[in-house]
């Protein structure tokens, strides 16, 4: 007796959703800016570089899985063997993924404090010299507005030479209520409690970026683990539903080679 197949193609549709959701983990990493400033400000190649490199295979595989159903409808693109093969490849390359980014998440924190006390110094030393902090500067600005820190561990790391005689901390230390920029008036109290060392401040980021840093950094990558976790699965399922067609398939041909052998006896 013959045995019938479901028609619905359940691993044309397991493998477009782990493409989309693919996708998706890249677009809402990528569209943060703070993921480009980390990687100006954090300059250890073990820290941002793994997880640029981690979204890159992402991406990839998110494209692969999305073009693989469409060459499967023309059988003559991709053979059956092949489209489980490459499937099964996918489904280990985005296994490493999660693995490589899982033994990264631990040390990571070690490696981001080092670089931004690098960048930290640099941007320090090009002030005091030209006046201006270049690139370096702008990161450091932007993350300082957007994560209401200062420094790599607190204000103080600005305080350890003279890289600005007017100031001793950066605008970008100071709270903003009314705007992108701080009052003067309030600007001129948060530098006059930076040369006080209040560390009570009301107007002065007290905090240092290396604990907020590291904190959205640990997020992202959880997000990112947490998504590719739900690729993994889908992918396994598509893999495990080929291999039991497959395995349906033949035995179907070798119960209809058999029925055929009788008859002809």
């Amino acid at each position: 007796m013959a045995v019938h197949l479901p028609p619905v193609k359940l691993d044309a549709v397991c493998v477009l959703i782990s493409g989309i959701v693919s996708l998706l983990t890249v677009f809402n990493f990528r569209r943060d800016l703070r993921t480009e400033k980390l990687s100006l400000i954090a300059i250890d190649p073990q820290g941002s570089d793994v997880i640029r490199w981690a979204v890159w295979v992402i991406a990839v595989s998110g494209a692969s899985s999305l073009v693989l159903p469409l060459l499967r409808r023309r059988r003559k693109a991709i053979s059956f063997n092949k489209y489980v093969g490459v499937l099964a490849a996918l489904l280990c390359v985005n296994f490493i993924v999660g693995l490589v980014l899982t033994i990264y998440k631990i040390p990571a924190r070690s490696g981001l404090a080092d670089g931004m006390r690098l960048t930290l110094k640099e941007t320090r030393v090009s002030l005091a010299r030209f006046g201006v902090g270049f690139y370096l500067s702008d990161a450091w600005d932007y993350l300082q507005i957007e994560m209401k820190c200062c420094g790599v561990d607190g204000y103080s790391d600005y305080m350890r030479d003279t890289w600005d005689r007017r100031r001793p901390v950066p605008s970008s230390c100071c709270v903003r209520t009314a705007g992108p920029l701080p009052l003067i008036e309030n600007e001129a109290q948060c530098q006059t409690d930076a040369t006080l060392r209040h560390i009570d401040s009301v107007f002065l980021y007290t905090r240092g970026c290396r604990r907020s840093l590291t904190a959205w950094l640990s997020r992202r990558v959880t997000v990112i683990m947490v998504l590719l976790f739900l690729v993994v699965c889908l992918q396994a399922t598509a893999v495990l539903y080929l291999s039991w067609r497959g395995y349906m398939k033949h035995s179907t041909a070798r119960e209809n080679d058999y029925t055929r052998v009788r008859r002809g006896d």
